[in-house]
């Protein structure tokens, strides 16, 4: 048997230790995806201020999806998303939904680490209240996409989380579906 430690090993560790020393409500928003719309209640985003570092202080979320409308420029992009970087005290997925051709390089350049190119891909599945299937992407992160009306989202969440998903990505009704959520695993803790 091969006993080496590889640097997955070690990535994994670290991973661990960061989620083991957060509390509860933290690990609960570290599953959601937003836009920073949703995240902030604006129109449209295109810059990164006060109401993001407080809307990331209360709802400390894994990651942000953003579009083709959230890029006026390569600088202001830059600066929204190394403002967004420094607002949030956990590391963040940073995502580019449909937009790519807005940008004219190497996503990474800007910060971005993932990209949702359209919803039929294998790590990402449109989920219509209340239906969900179960599906695991080549690189073992699951992100579902969950709609519907607000009253429903906890539950789906907490299935989805149930069934194998990694990351919730709830455009509309984040507040309310991470409150919900939070309540449900709190209950069952007890």
């Amino acid at each position: 048997a091969d006993l080496a430690y590889t640097e997955d090993d070690l990535v994994t560790d670290m991973a661990e230790a960061s989620i083991a020393g957060m509390p509860i409500e933290d690990r609960v928003a570290g599953l959601f995806l937003t836009t920073p719309e949703a995240l902030t209640d604006v129109d449209n985003a295109v810059r990164a201020g006060d109401s993001t570092k407080a809307a990331l202080a209360q709802y400390p979320i894994g990651g942000l999806v953003y579009k083709g409308s959230n890029i006026q420029d390569t600088d202001q992009f830059t600066k929204m998303l190394t403002d967004t970087i420094s607002a949030s005290k956990y590391q963040l997925f940073l995502i580019l939904e449909n937009g790519a051709e807005a940008l004219p390089e190497d996503l990474s350049v800007y910060g971005i680490n993932m990209e949702f190119a359209d919803q039929g891909n294998a790590s990402f599945r449109t989920v219509t209240l209340p239906s969900l299937q179960n599906g695991r992407s080549e690189e073992g992160l699951v992100t579902v996409l969950i709609e519907g009306e607000e009253e429903g989202l906890a539950d789906a969440c907490l299935e989805a989380w149930q069934n194998g998903a990694n990351l919730l990505y709830v455009k509309e009704g984040i507040r309310a579906a991470y409150a919900g959520m939070l309540e449900k695993i709190q209950g069952n803790a007890e």
